[in-house]
């Protein structure tokens, strides 16, 4: 009767969530075949080297050829032609409003990707940049780059119906809360030696993110939406001599609330930048980069944006914890994000100070 229950309850759960229903497939590996295709349907010349550059999802290859040097990025399976078809046209438009995007590499046909073994293919030029400075000139820079690329993307969302992407690292409380409580009843049953300290980090993004859902329920609504790049901050923005040259990976580019743009972009200047509790300086930081956002978006924030800053930057981490759901070892998943999670219970817990400075100012 016990496992009998145990069974209903994790079908129960599956079917609240939503499934994974397409095909996520393995991070793609190089291959002489690939460095062949690639050689054969692109006009990049002879290949002398190769090297992985990194990347959760895809394969980012980096080509040194005879002719320049480029990167290959092979996508995973859930990736569709319409939804890659769709960010390429998004990255002209975007490009034509002097947004510095890199264009995919034509193939010899002209196509603006390919297909290897079931899998998408595209081919950028690599840029020379410099290492990222993880400093407060650094994010201002990014904050007045992305009120750009928010007119961009507002400008370019008329001509562009874009499929929404199938994995982001965005999800409306609801379905959060779904996923958090599956990952809660995995840890029911695992035998992982951490899975009290786990089982401790879940329980306190569930606390919290109640806190976001009655949040929601409030003004979920009314948050202006657009599209968004989805995945904005220093990792994917190229630096060289103190200039922004380039703006990188729109794999989660979609329509969202703009709040959750910059709450993710800020959420994680402050991670980078604070080294212990949050101190009054880390608030006036996070209105420096609010500040260089305005002056260059179009549209400024709302009053009710402005006040909900804080409790959107508590919604970024718990993605991450409800993502484990889906993931083989839920409890290392839980545990590596513990600081993320015990951040985002500090800034819920200090967002009076951010309110007072907007009452002050």
């Amino acid at each position: 009767c016990y496992t009998a229950r145990r069974i209903l309850i994790s079908d129960i759960y599956r079917k609240r969530m939503l499934i994974l229903d397409f095909p996520f497939g393995e991070r793609a590996t190089a291959s002489s075949h690939l460095f062949a295709m690639l050689t054969e349907t692109y006009d990049i010349g002879t290949l002398a080297a190769a090297h992985d550059l990194g990347g959760t999802y895809n394969l980012n290859l980096a080509l040194h050829t005879s002719t320049g040097q480029y990167v290959a990025r092979v996508y995973r399976p859930w990736i569709t032609r319409d939804r890659l078809q769709t960010v390429h046209r998004l990255k002209h438009a975007l490009n034509t409003h002097n947004l510095p995007v890199i264009l995919p590499f034509p193939t010899r046909t002209e196509a603006t990707y390919t297909l290897f073994e079931e899998r998408l293919v595209e081919v950028e030029p690599l840029l020379r940049i410099d290492r990222v400075n993880e400093a407060l000139p650094s994010y201002l820079q990014a904050a007045t780059m992305l009120g750009q690329l928010h007119n961009g993307l507002l400008q370019a969302e008329g001509d562009t119906a874009i499929p929404d992407p199938y994995i982001a690292n965005y999800a409306p409380p609801d379905q959060l809360k779904s996923w958090i409580l599956h990952v809660e009843e995995q840890l029911q049953y695992a035998t992982h030696p951490r899975v009290s300290e786990a089982k401790a980090i879940c329980s306190t993004a569930l606390t919290l993110l109640e806190a976001v859902c009655h949040w929601w329920d409030r003004y979920g609504a009314t948050l202006p939406q657009q599209l968004i790049h989805g995945d904005y901050g220093l990792g994917n923005i190229a630096f060289r001599e103190g200039q922004i040259i380039g703006l990188l990976d729109f794999d989660f580019v979609a329509r969202r609330e703009r709040l959750f743009e910059l709450a993710y972009t800020i959420f994680w200047m402050i991670y980078r930048l604070q080294s212990g509790p949050l101190t009054p300086i880390i608030w006036d930081q996070v209105r420096q980069f609010i500040t260089h956002y305005e002056q260059t978006s179009s549209v400024l924030l709302t009053d009710t944006e402005h006040a909900s800053l804080p409790i959107e930057m508590v919604r970024v981490p718990l993605y991450w914890i409800a993502e484990a759901a889906f993931l083989p070892d839920p409890v290392d998943v839980v545990l590596h994000h513990a600081s993320h999670v015990a951040l985002a219970q500090h800034i819920y817990n200090d967002q009076d100070l951010w309110l007072k400075g907007l009452q002050a100012a």
